[in-house]
């Protein structure tokens, strides 16, 4: 995570690389599919039939990730929480997941 930004860290050992990330000076850039999250403005990316947006909306910031054949990604952050919801699906004929964050009380 950077100041405003929430990327994916997808390496063989994601401690070792999070604590090199946060010794530099400055973030290193970060691929347009690994940027999962924003704290201003919005984001939209495409790659091949993958169509990728991030909005804000209030205190939420919503990542969507789709392609024609119904798969989709979803992820949804709040401020002052974290994660919220993470929902997968794989298109016609398969199942997916929706994973949500209840308070408790």
């Amino acid at each position: 995570m950077t100041d405003d930004r929430i990327v994916l860290i997808n390496e063989e050992d994601n401690d070792a690389a999070a604590k090199k990330i946060s010794a530099l000076d400055k973030p290193p850039e970060f691929e347009p599919n690994d940027i999962y999250g924003i704290t201003s403005g919005s984001f939209e990316h495409q790659e091949g039939e993958w169509k990728t947006t991030i909005k804000l909306k209030g205190d939420l910031c919503i990542y969507e990730a789709s392609r024609p054949s119904g798969h989709f990604k979803k992820i949804i952050w709040k401020k002052g929480v974290g994660l919220v919801e993470y929902a997968s699906g794989y298109g016609a004929h398969a199942d997916g997941y929706r994973l949500k964050r209840v308070a408790k009380g």
